[in-house]
């Protein structure tokens, strides 16, 4: 698909926007809790991150057509975003950790809070497979990533799967999860850059949710791009073929591009929260600001 089908075009209101893109796979849920539970409901199995279970404490008070088969600690990282993906019969959970450390017991190492990676296959002995720390001793966290099959995308090794993820405020990157026990890294998407604002609650450089659109390839990345006015803009990147990213375009409200008049964005505003893409139109959690405040595109 050519880049130049990757347009946004404004609606008439809000913040809803036609996309070339056909029907992209959402995004996975996020919880700011610790600990993997594996519940069952009415016959499906699925994994949602949630509050390692204190003693005595049950779920069955709030529990509604849910039972809890299963739970693992994920090494008592704090987990924001979970996502399963198949592998034929197989069903394994990626989990994005927040910023920290903890102890590895596969590795004997204390690591900074990376991705942790746990088969799910059988959801009442969930197994752990691997904890996957950041690159570089200056980042810490990965709490965003996405899964696609290298079958799936336009460009790609087919007999490959892939991940993208942030690492820390960093970058973003990709890795070879074709064997969910031993990822390896591909290569870096790119590097954020540092906000221009003078003053910001958020210091000067972020990355945050994003969306992967495997039948076309497309990143749509959340992070701060170099010079703009707030801490986190669209970055959409092809990743038909996930070793070669391209950079399509940065996208974010009137008022935050970098060459913008005016008084720069209040300190506490972040800018962009998430992107949603349902079929051709993208909606955009744009905190802090009015949803008719027009778009800049870059």
């Amino acid at each position: 698909m050519a880049l130049s089908s990757h347009r946004l075009e404004r609606r008439p209101r809000g913040l809803a926007w036609r996309l070339a893109p056909k029907h992209p796979r959402m995004a996975g849920a996020a919880a700011r809790h610790r600990g993997c539970i594996v519940f069952s409901k009415i016959g499906f199995a699925l994994a949602a991150v949630g509050g390692a279970l204190a003693p005595g404490v049950t779920l069955a008070q709030d529990a509604v057509d849910l039972r809890l088969v299963g739970h693992d600690d994920l090494q008592a990282r704090s987990a924001y975003q979970p996502i399963v993906h198949a592998y034929g019969e197989r069903r394994i959970l990626f989990v994005g950790h927040h910023a920290g450390e903890a102890p590895n017991p596969q590795t004997g190492k204390v690591e900074k809070n990376g991705l942790s990676i746990v088969d799910v296959t059988n959801p009442a002995a969930p197994k752990y497979l691997v904890h996957v720390p950041p690159t570089g001793n200056e980042a810490s966290g990965t709490q965003h990533v996405q899964v696609c099959d290298g079958s799936a995308l336009p460009h790609a090794d087919r007999s490959k799967v892939y991940a993208i993820r942030t690492n820390g405020l960093l970058s973003y990157e990709v890795l070879d999860v074709t064997n969910p026990a031993k990822p390896s890294f591909v290569t870096t998407i790119a590097e954020t850059g540092v906000s221009s604002r003078p003053k910001s609650d958020r210091g000067d450089r972020e990355t945050h949710k994003f969306q992967w659109d495997c039948e076309s390839g497309v990143a749509y990345m959340n992070g701060t791009a170099p010079g703009w006015r707030v801490t986190r803009v669209l970055q959409a990147y092809d990743l038909s073929d996930p070793p070669h990213p391209k950079h399509i375009r940065d996208f974010a409200l009137e008022g935050y591009e970098p060459d913008a008049a005016g008084p720069y964005p209040e300190p506490e505003i972040a800018g962009l929260h998430q992107p949603f893409v349902v079929g051709n139109r993208m909606y955009l959690d744009a905190a802090g600001r009015s949803s008719r405040t027009p778009a800049a595109p870059a």
